[in-house]
């Protein structure tokens, strides 16, 4: 998930009822929750969602939705998508149609006679039915401004053998820098997890965010890709580079391990968010891009600096870190400060892993893991322990040693600046 990303999907859940997953992110947190709503036939009323949707504080009230585009897919009864399918909004006196694209996807964008006249989400075909799939860019608890979608035909492409780059017309050196620097993120992916990336691409929209690229899957060559969408406007070097670099090295991970859910967050995102910041000591200083990198990645970790330092005032020596309960942030774990340092020093535990150890063992760890079915912490830490050597690393990821973190900030610092 990139980052301020929020994916909403609704499945049909049995007969009577939907089962609504939310999927958000801020600052590259995810929040993961479940609803059972009402549904009807082959689908469900539209305030049955939008009202999920402000219980999750997408937005302080239901017209506050309005302007943002809806996407759903529509599935046949072996749940996979029906190509050129016909999306409805029922109502009592006519009936809307939105057609849906090769890959069945369907939109409309909510109004308020839609929350108004409440009508009836469905599929035109006989046993289909709208499976809601919606990714865009904001902050929770905000006021949700006016959603810019694009359409991936709109744009023009630059592909290359590690991933696709998609632009709009006049920003082509943009788009090449971006796909010069896909093998290098590939390679990286690679020599981290031990296996080959998942097929990823960036769609670059030169408005701002929120924003959303339909379709969010490109065919290509015979295979699917799937985009992350990046403004040009809001976004930093940093999200462009390496917040889709963090969400291609989480995504190849958690298809890695397909069969283990929920997979520990130490992993994926700790995992995900080393990546982000290993790939700054592969950038030469001659880069163009690389004084934005460096500035953004000295900007956040000197905020978890500080805070150490304040803990390290108060005469404490170390700081609990507790990543092994690391939970996704949701209502059972809110999304404090304390969240966000969990998230950096989920860094430092990789960090000091490959440093003592060696990057090999981190690709080890994982394919280890991976060829015995590894399920749970225990299982995770005991092959990490044996790849390393290390039967008590489990410490490390229960609390931080503070002046040790803090040299490791200054000697990474240090190094990134000196390349």
């Amino acid at each position: 998930m990139t980052e301020k990303t929020t994916t909403l999907m609704a499945m049909m859940h049995s007969a009577d009822s939907l089962l609504v997953m939310l999927l958000a992110c801020l600052l590259c947190m995810p929040q993961c929750s479940s609803y059972n709503i009402k549904s009807e036939g082959n689908g469900f009323r539209i305030r049955e969602l939008t009202k999920v949707m402000v219980r999750f504080k997408m937005a302080r009230n239901e017209f506050e939705l309005c302007g943002v585009p809806f996407g759903f897919t529509i599935k046949d009864s072996a749940s996979k998508p029906v190509p050129n399918g016909v999306l409805l909004l029922k109502y009592d006196e006519q009936t809307d149609s939105f057609p849906a694209d090769w890959m069945g996807q369907a939109l409309f964008v909510l109004d308020s006679t839609m929350l108004q006249k409440n009508p009836l989400i469905c599929a035109a075909g006989k046993n289909q039915w709208p499976d809601l799939s919606m990714r865009m860019s904001f902050t929770l608890g905000e006021k949700l401004q006016k959603t810019n979608l694009v359409r991936l035909d709109s744009l023009l492409l630059v592909e290359t053998d590690c991933g696709l780059v998609y632009y709009p017309r006049g920003c082509e050196p943009v788009a090449r820098r971006l796909a010069d620097y896909l093998p290098k993120a590939a390679a990286l992916i690679t020599r981290l997890t031990g296996s080959e990336p998942v097929d990823f691409g960036i769609a670059l929209i030169d408005k701002p965010e929120p924003v959303i690229v339909t379709p969010d899957k490109a065919w290509f060559a015979d295979r699917a890709y799937t985009l992350q969408p990046s403004s040009l406007v809001t976004d930093s070097g940093a999200d462009q580079y390496l917040a889709n670099l963090h969400e291609w090295t989480e995504a190849t991970i958690r298809t890695k391990f397909d069969y283990c859910e929920p997979m520990p967050r130490w992993i994926y995102d700790g995992l995900a968010n080393y990546a982000m910041y290993r790939m700054l000591m592969e950038f030469d200083a001659a880069d163009p891009v690389q004084p934005r990198l460096v500035a953004d990645a000295e900007k956040q970790l000197c905020r978890v600096r500080e805070w150490l330092e304040k803990q390290q005032a108060r005469r404490k020596k170390t700081v609990s870190v507790g990543l092994l309960a690391w939970k996704m942030a949701g209502p059972q774990q809110p999304m404090v400060e304390t969240e966000i340092y969990k998230y950096q020093l989920s860094f430092w535990f990789w960090w000091k892993v490959s440093q003592r150890y060696g990057e090999k063992a981190i690709a080890d760890f994982l394919t280890r893991a991976e060829q015995t079915k590894v399920r749970d912490n225990a299982g995770f830490l005991k092959v990490l322990g044996d790849c390393t050597g290390n039967p008590r690393i489990a410490d490390w990821l229960k609390s931080a040693d503070i002046a040790e973190t803090i040299a490791m900030i200054d000697g990474y610092l240090a190094a990134v600046k000196a390349e």
